[in-house]
């Protein structure tokens, strides 16, 4: 699995961090010290309480006093501590059973009574503002010299788990939308003909 380049560029930034200052490793330290100059990180700081001003400060001291440099004759470019690798390992393993219930499909059951009066259905999911079209087909009229009356058609329109949730929960709906079919109609007014 890729990480993504947000999480990339955050664990680049804390082997840097961990690399000015001759560290051997870079550690879960440096990395919330990284991650406290992304924007998106701060204001989730700023939403459970905290300063993230402060905290880069005390991180400062904290990776200044508390970390020994290595020799620069020594130094080796830092690698990353256990912790940082245990978090990332729990990371990918969280997002993994996430994706589990992505790409498993639901079907829904959409039936159309007279399909002879409609030439094109539309199924939508509609989740707040977002529409998405999910199936559109083009209907066949049967042959006007067809026997019978024309039964109902049933439609199955396949949707992710996450979708299901939605239309339980109420936060989602389906719509479906049936054009009616255009029949044309002759003009017979002006007919002339030669003989």
């Amino acid at each position: 699995m890729r990480i993504s380049p947000e999480v990339e560029i955050a664990l680049s930034l804390a082997a840097n961090e961990a690399a000015r200052r001759r560290h051997e490793y870079f550690t879960l330290e440096h990395l919330l010290y990284a991650l406290l100059f992304d924007e998106g990180t701060a204001q989730v700081v700023r939403h459970a309480g905290g300063d993230p001003a402060s905290i880069k400060k005390e991180l400062e001291g904290f990776l200044t006093d508390q970390l020994e440099s290595v020799p620069e004759e020594a130094y080796t470019t830092p690698t990353a501590s256990l912790g940082v690798q245990r978090a990332i390992r729990r990371a990918l393993t969280h997002v993994q059973s996430k994706l589990k219930g992505i790409g498993r499909r639901t079907p829904i059951q959409v039936r159309i009574d007279d399909p002879q009066r409609v030439s094109k259905v539309r199924v939508e999911l509609v989740q707040g503002t977002e529409v998405k079209t999910v199936k559109e087909q083009d209907m066949t009229p049967r042959s006007a010299w067809a026997f019978g009356s024309v039964p109902p058609l049933d439609m199955t329109v396949d949707v992710g788990r996450e979708t299901v949730q939605g239309l339980r929960s109420g936060e989602a709906t389906v719509r479906v939308t049936a054009e009616p079919r255009r029949i044309a109609s002759q003009k017979l007014e002006n007919l002339t003909c030669c003989l």
